[in-house]
């Protein structure tokens, strides 16, 4: 007989929904982590994100019902430069993480406890035999763990901040890149707060720090009182779900889009596909290999972008006439693991020019 009992290293998303998906299927899970209690792994929580999402795609694949904690936006203000766009994008997302009632850590963690999921906190590994073979590793961003598993990480730098949203601010978000960063920043009000982060593949230096809040005072009015800098580590080189007799899950395993960095949607995909790599590896890996198909091209072409002089007048160009890049679109709208649409192309076309407050 099979051992029935399964270690997950982790309790975020990940991590949790594995747990979930085997629990129904009468394993003995338990799930360690290194946070106090569930949502406290990461200094940035509680912590809002914006992200393309199907709840009806998911529920279908892993049996949760994620609808009372992925809300769709009333609208996402974009800006390329100096010009500002609106979006009503219902598939357009907000999700909240963290320790606090209404995210989805908390709902996933109800859940997984009521399938009698057991939790050990305080709880980190630094090597890989602190888990047994066969164990699924969901930790995230942890270097440690990371280097433990001989992959190289590369280093996130960027900036948090939070503060209670004001009136009328929830289910709204906006969002603008910069030559500061490689990636962009975004800030989001849901649930009665608002949260904003920055983040780049590369260091931001202080000159690109003074003009991040420069373009925060003009697009947004406003400035935070207090922002604090933080770290991560990933390795975008290529997804992998079996590492030294392990199962690999989440950012851990690169189950992420590499051009946005949109994570959440394949976390949870991916949990679910690290559950059934415990009982059916050939099956799990050809599933892991479909939602990550797309993942090598997409990467090539986010580094041909940012070696492009101006890329941001190309992306001011792309919003206003994207139906001229409507080939490159094709494969850059399902940079998302296991997203069932073309996001890009769905985005697009709710989007118009920003003339007047909504």
């Amino acid at each position: 007989m099979k051992n029935k009992k399964v270690v997950i290293a982790g309790a975020g998303l990940s991590g949790l929904t594995a747990g979930i998906f085997l629990a129904k299927r009468g394993y003995d899970v338990l799930i360690v982590e290194k946070g106090k209690g569930i949502g406290e792994g990461d200094p940035f929580h509680p912590s809002l994100h914006v992200t393309p999402c199907d709840p009806l795609y998911l529920k279908r694949e892993t049996g949760i019902d994620f609808e009372n904690v992925f809300k769709p936006l009333k609208w996402t203000k974009l800006w390329t430069l100096d010009k500002p766009w609106i979006s009503d994008d219902p598939l357009v997302m907000g999700i909240e993480r963290g320790k606090r009632e209404t995210s989805v850590d908390y709902f996933l963690y109800n859940e997984a406890k009521k399938l009698g999921v057991k939790f050990n906190f305080s709880t980190e590994i630094k090597k890989v035999d602190d888990v047994p073979p066969g164990s699924i590793i969901a930790t995230g961003f942890n270097k440690k763990v990371f280097e433990a598993f001989g992959r190289k990480p590369f280093d996130l730098d960027g900036f948090y901040h939070r503060r209670p949203s004001k009136k009328g601010e929830d289910g709204t978000a906006h969002l603008f890149p910069g030559y500061y960063t490689t990636d962009y920043y975004y800030n989001a009000s849901l649930n009665g707060i608002t949260f904003g982060l920055l983040f780049s593949r590369r260091p931001i230096t202080k000159k690109g720090e003074e003009e991040w809040l420069k373009d925060m005072e003009e697009k947004l009015g406003e400035v935070p009182e207090k922002y604090t800098r933080f770290r991560a580590s990933m390795d975008l080189s290529k997804p992998v779900l079996f590492l030294k007799d392990r199962i690999l899950a989440g950012t851990f395993s690169a189950t992420i889009d590499p051009s946005l960095g949109f994570g959440i949607f394949g976390a949870i995909l991916s949990g679910k596909i690290a559950g059934m790599a415990v009982y059916d590896k050939e099956k799990a890996l050809r599933e892991f290999r479909r939602i990550n198909r797309f993942f090598h091209i997409v990467k090539f072409l986010w580094h041909i972008n940012q070696w492009t002089p101006y890329r941001l007048h190309l992306a001011k160009i792309t919003m206003q006439f994207w139906w001229l890049f409507y080939p490159m679109l094709l494969i850059t709208g399902r940079s998302i693991p296991g997203f069932s649409q073309n996001y890009m192309i769905h985005g697009f076309k709710r989007t118009k020019p920003y003339k007047e407050e909504v």
